[in-house]
């Protein structure tokens, strides 16, 4: 009989994920279940107490990390290092942030409840997911988990046109972003065997390949998914319709929240993934940067 082999779980890398989506659900509960409404300065409450705990865990896990080094868990397909850890100070910071502007434009708006506080901590748990995701299909999954909450928040202000218009481009766009992303993993497991970024470095370490068209043509997909999330050239032209429909706060989440989880997910996948491809993606990154950069300041000088 083959012995049940159970998963060892380190709970201190998944601290900041497990706070978000706890006062995420509690918000919904207390919703759900409290006969009187849930107030919107109780929400606003438990967000910036979620974002503030996540400070204090950043804490600890530092600490950790100086002493132990870098670790993975959850079978290598979470990694808890320097770099997830500034990644999530920086969402909390954005959480807190985000929730503090929501506060004042729910109550000018007159919009009571905890439905974009609950909306907005599932999101965000999704990206501090990514940054700390050490595998493609945890990528994908957290930014799926990213996503949605955000898809019903661009349409958030119901007495907006705008704000409709806004939630369906981004839902159709995301969708596309997804399905090519999912698509680039999977051609990168049909070339490496593996959607764990550290397998991948090590198979492109320890072997020649050949016929690197499967690897080239899974990078590139990964590339475009990614370039989606972050708005790069010539994969922006969703997002200045999206941001100018969406309500207020919701565009500070996207502007926020999202870049850095996209941003640092891209940066793990292509350093410690394709670290050893670098001379092939840095070239084409370089492009994607210069682009966005020149074309992104050019045309918001005209833009209406």
């Amino acid at each position: 009989m083959t012995a049940l082999t159970i998963t060892h779980i380190h709970y201190l890398a998944l601290l900041p994920v497990l706070t978000f989506f706890g006062a995420s659900l509690l918000l919904m509960l207390m919703s759900a279940l409290v006969k009187t409404k849930v107030t919107i300065n109780w929400a606003t409450t438990v967000s910036v107490a979620a974002s503030l705990s996540i400070f204090v865990y950043a804490c600890f896990q530092w600490s950790y990390v100086a002493r132990h080094g870098a670790t993975t868990t959850v079978a290598h397909a979470i990694v808890l290092d320097g770099f997830s850890i500034v990644g999530n100070v920086v969402i909390a910071a954005s959480v807190m942030m985000s929730a503090l502007v929501a506060h004042d434009w729910a109550k000018r708006e007159r919009i009571a409840g905890a439905d974009f506080h609950i909306l907005a901590l599932a999101s965000s748990a999704g990206a501090l997911l990514m940054v700390e995701a050490n595998d493609l299909i945890v990528i994908f999954l957290a930014l799926e988990i990213l996503s949605i909450g955000l898809y019903v928040l661009a349409g958030f202000d119901r007495h907006r046109d705008a704000s409709a218009e806004a939630a369906l481009k981004y839902f159709l766009l995301g969708g596309f972003a997804s399905a090519i992303f999912i698509y680039g993993a999977a051609l990168i497991y049909g070339a490496t065997g593996s959607t764990n970024l550290s397998s991948i470095s090590y198979f492109l370490a320890t072997n020649v390949v050949l016929r690197p068209g499967l690897l080239y043509a899974g990078g590139a997909l990964l590339l475009i998914g990614f370039a989606f999330k972050i708005a790069a050239v010539p994969f922006h032209l969703w997002s200045p319709d999206v941001y100018q429909g969406s309500p207020t706060p919701v565009t500070g989440v996207m502007a926020s929240i999202v870049k850095v989880g996209a941003f640092a997910a891209l940066l793990r996948v292509l350093i410690s993934a394709l670290g050893t491809q670098l001379d092939t993606w840095r070239p084409i990154l370089f492009v994607l940067i210069i682009l966005t950069c020149l074309v992104g300041a050019s045309v918001a000088l005209v833009q209406r």
